[in-house]
């Protein structure tokens, strides 16, 4: 808990956190329009920049970096090597804010100004999980490899998508094996 409260004091404007599967920790910050590496030794630094208002950040277990770049209506691909890339590409975010990922690869959008949720497949492809949804800000991917063996969410399938809104409502999508 000490080192989330030192990380908020160090980095105003941070909208976003993640931590990758080494621990260390990468912050977007809508101030500096940037994304913050915290070492696991406590070392800070500038990982990524060139964002405006960036509004949320995820990380993969191949050390990919994904920053939805809010206020450049899209979503970037930090690779380990640092070269950064644009993800589905033609496609009209509208303030997208929040992101995830999931262990396929697939990424997920909280597209605010469409109030939408998008999923961004490996190909590139983008696809509406839907839509009508209050500001969606927060996203959460919960991945089930076999729902039978889960009794506690006997109805989920891979994946589900828990989205949070700025006002605190909290939807959840679930895709079946039909859909």
């Amino acid at each position: 808990m000490t080192r989330s409260y030192k990380l908020v004091l160090l980095f105003r404007g941070v909208y976003g956190i993640a931590v990758d599967t080494q621990g260390n920790v990468y912050a977007v910050n809508t101030y500096t329009d940037d994304v913050k590496k915290i070492l696991t030794d406590g070392t800070k630094v500038t990982y990524a920049t060139g964002f405006a208002n960036p509004g949320g950040v995820a990380v993969d277990t191949q050390g990919n970096v994904y920053v939805a770049d809010t206020g450049n209506n899209a979503i970037k691909k930090i690779l380990p090597d640092g070269t950064i890339i644009t993800l589905g590409s033609g496609f009209s975010f509208n303030n997208p804010i929040g992101v995830e990922v999931d262990s396929q690869g697939n990424v997920y959008v909280g597209d605010w100004g469409n109030q939408a949720v998008r999923k961004i497949l490996t190909d590139g492809t983008v696809e509406t999980l839907g839509s009508g949804f209050k500001y969606p800000w927060g996203l959460a991917v919960f991945e089930i490899p076999d729902p039978a063996t889960a009794p506690e969410f006997p109805t989920m399938a891979l994946p589900t998508v828990l989205v949070i809104g700025m006002l605190g409502t909290v939807h959840l999508i679930r895709r079946t094996k039909e859909n």
